[in-house]
C-alpha cells in the first residue's frame, strides 16, 4: 500500500512539484523576497499542472515503448486533467489575489508559461523539446525565472550578490538534468543530440559535475561556506557518479527530493 502511494505521487509529479515549491521558499528567504509562502504554493501548482500537462501530451508519442510510469500515465488520463485543471484554478486564484499588479511578475510568469507549452506542443511537427541540443537549457531557463528570478523581484533590495545567487541555479538545474537525459536514452530520439547522446554517460556524469561545482562556487557570493551545504554537495555529486541508464525510479525521485532539501537548507542557513 505504501509503495502504492508513493508510485502514484512519484507518476503524478506531486514530488517534483513539492520539491520545486520548498527550492522557491528556501530561495526566496535566503534573499529576502516577499510573498515566500504563497509564491512557493503558486510555484508547486504550476509546476504541477505543466509537467502532468507535458507528460499527457507526450505518451502517445511513446506508443512504442512500455514501462510502469507511461502505463500509469495511460491508464489515468481522467486524473492527470483532473490535477491540471485544480492546479491552474489554484493558480489563477494566488496570481489575482498577490501578482495581478506586478507586471514584471506576470510577464515572467507569461514567459515560462510560454517557453513551457512550446516545450512539448509540436508546431508543424516540431516543439523546443525537439531542437537539438536545447531541451536541459531550456527547462534550467523556465525552473530559474521560476524559482529565483520571480522572488528576486518581489522583493525590494537588489544586490550584485543576489542576482550572482539566483543565476547560480541555472548551472544546478542544467546539472540535475542530465540523469534525466541518461535515463530518457531509450526513448529520445537521435535527432534531439542530448549530452549523453553526444558525449556519452561517462563524460556526462563529468559535465554534470562540473556543472554543480559551478553552482556551488557562484553561491559562495550570498550564503558563504556551511558544513550542510557542502555535505550536501558530496552527496549529489555521489548521486551524479553513479547514475546509468538502468536505474530505477528510486534514483530519479531521490534527485527530485534532493531539489527540495536544497531549499530546506537555504532556510535554515
Amino acid at each position: 500500500m505504501f509503495k502504492k502511494i508513493i508510485e502514484i505521487l512519484n507518476y503524478s509529479n506531486t514530488f517534483i512539484s513539492v520539491a520545486a515549491a520548498f527550492l522557491t521558499y528556501g530561495l526566496s528567504i535566503q534573499i529576502g523576497g516577499n510573498d515566500a509562502f504563497f509564491y512557493s504554493v503558486f510555484v508547486f501548482f504550476s509546476t504541477l499542472a505543466t509537467y502532468n500537462f507535458q507528460r499527457f501530451l507526450r505518451v502517445d508519442e511513446l506508443i512504442d515503448y512500455e514501462s510502469d510510469f507511461l502505463n500509469w500515465i495511460r491508464n489515468n488520463k481522467r486524473l492527470i486533467i483532473w490535477i491540471i485543471l485544480i492546479s491552474l484554478i489554484f493558480d489563477l486564484i494566488i496570481g489575482v489575489v498577490y501578482f495581478k499588479e506586478l507586471k514584471p511578475v506576470l510577464l515572467i510568469l507569461i514567459i515560462s508559461l510560454v517557453l513551457s507549452v512550446l516545450y512539448v506542443f509540436s508546431i508543424k511537427g516540431h516543439s523546443l523539446r525537439s531542437v537539438a541540443c536545447f531541451k536541459m537549457y531550456l527547462i534550467a531557463v523556465v525552473w530559474t525565472l521560476a524559482v529565483g528570478v520571480v522572488p528576486l523581484i518581489l522583493q525590494e533590495q537588489i544586490s550584485n550578490e543576489k542576482i550572482i545567487f539566483v543565476s547560480a541555479h541555472f548551472f544546478l538545474i542544467v546539472g540535475l538534468c542530465v540523469p534525466f537525459d541518461v535515463r530518457d536514452l531509450v526513448y529520445d530520439s537521435p535527432t534531439l543530440k542530448t549530452l549523453p547522446q553526444l558525449v556519452g554517460v561517462r563524460w556526462s556524469k563529468v559535465i554534470s559535475v562540473v556543472l554543480v561545482g559551478i553552482y556551488y562556487f557562484l553561491s559562495f557570493y550570498l550564503v558563504g561556506w556551511s558544513l550542510i551545504h557542502l555535505v550536501y554537495l558530496l552527496l549529489l555529486v555521489l548521486l551524479l557518479l553513479n547514475m546509468t541508464p538502468k536505474r530505477n525510479v528510486n534514483y530519479y525521485l531521490i534527485i527530485d527530493l534532493s531539489i527540495g532539501l536544497l531549499g530546506c537548507i537555504y532556510v535554515i542557513l
